[in-house]
């Protein structure tokens, strides 16, 4: 199926999510990150130093979760915004080549908070994970 209809509503300056792989509306969204030695942020980074901006990683967690609270029916036309993160807890790198698998789990969704626990891995190998919050208008 074909999600990228839901990462276009995103509002974000930087989408850092490449890819939904699977989604349960006001549930769970699965997404994919292959990180590229060409991104943006590498720029004037030499190859061998190039390590994925913790930042950035948490950036493609927030999108991956905000993507399973748009897609729900009852959040369709609401603002959803991200509020907070915590818990962070990085456990590994990602380097050029590194394909990311996002997961976000929604544990609870109200008329104006959203939140979520997220998770990102790099083959069976967590590298992160956190509680993201959000808040809805």
């Amino acid at each position: 199926m074909d999600y990228s209809n839901i990462l276009n509503r995103i509002e974000r300056p930087y989408i850092a999510v490449d890819k939904l792989v699977s989604l349960e509306p006001g549930k769970r969204a699965r997404g994919l990150k292959t990180v590229s030695g060409s991104d943006i942020f590498f720029t004037g980074v030499p190859f061998d130093k190039k390590v994925l901006p913790e930042v950035i990683l948490l950036e493609a967690l927030v999108q991956t979760g905000l993507s399973a609270i748009i897609s729900h029916d009852g959040y369709y036309n609401k603002e959803v915004r991200f509020s907070a993160v915590e818990n962070a807890k990085f456990t590994g790198k990602a380097v050029p080549g590194d394909t990311i698998l996002l997961d976000a789990e929604i544990y609870k969704l109200r008329l104006s908070t959203g939140v979520c626990k997220a998770l990102a891995y790099i083959d069976e190998n967590c590298i992160c994970e956190a509680i993201i919050i959000y808040g809805i208008e």
